[in-house]
């Protein structure tokens, strides 16, 4: 199993840490850094050199096709593991993200990526997160189960665990802003399917002003507007 971590100028190692204390003998972490500050790249390049037998870290010349390009430079060009987890630079893992992912993509060839549930960080510093997460938790509890029974599971970009073939087969991921609800919908059209684990919990970070939430928002209605035109 490949864990790919992704970064563009905000590692957090904490959340990178928890990327190498899984429960899972059997996984290597993957950082696709498109970073292009110094100080970033410093920071990962003394975080990898600590786990070197865990953690290789993956650049580009370029940073084309944002987020979706830089997880097919790295799965076309040096990732071959038949599972791969796709990982945001501020989430938080739990210990069983893996053993409680893997069992449940095996057991169905037609099964493409399972998606882990996911909470806003208790521990959140600004009165922001903390007061919003909660809608980001009902958005969790309540909207995502239902869909394994009554709808369309969607991939939300991270936090999940993947079939490689699912995605070789459907060509990568669409080099688009919105490259999960893309990514969900192609493998649909090939018969795979979507599941929600409700039970293997991660940790995301809320944004911490009004402004981080807008700019937040604005990409993710430009990114859903893109795919549909």
């Amino acid at each position: 199993v490949a864990v790919l971590y992704t970064t563009c100028n905000d590692f957090v190692a904490h959340s990178a840490r928890s990327c190498i204390g899984l429960d899972y003998p059997n996984y290597h972490v993957y950082i696709l850094d498109d970073s292009s500050d110094p100080d970033a790249r410093a920071r990962i390049d003394i975080f990898a050199s600590q786990h070197l037998d865990k953690v290789t870290i993956v650049r580009r010349a370029t940073r084309a096709g944002f987020k979706a390009g830089n997880l097919n430079h790295a799965l076309n060009n040096l990732i071959h593991e038949p599972y791969f987890a796709v990982v945001d630079a501020d989430e938080v893992l739990p210990e069983n993200f893996i053993t409680g992912l893997l069992p449940r993509l095996l057991a169905d060839e037609t099964c493409g990526f399972v998606q882990a549930n996911h909470r806003s960080r208790p521990d959140a510093q600004s009165r922001l997160a903390r007061d919003m997460g909660v809608g980001i938790d009902i958005h969790w509890k309540w909207y995502q189960p239902l869909r394994n029974g009554f709808g369309f599971v969607m991939f939300l970009g991270h936090g999940a665990l993947l079939r490689r073939s699912c995605w070789a087969e459907v060509g990568g991921f669409p080099e688009i802003v919105s490259e999960d609800l893309a990514y969900a919908i192609a493998i649909r059209e090939k018969g795979y399917f979507g599941l929600f684990a409700e039970d293997v919990v991660c940790f995301e970070e809320f944004p911490e002003t009004i402004r981080a939430f807008r700019i937040r928002h604005v990409k993710w209605t430009r990114g859903t507007c893109e795919f549909l035109h």
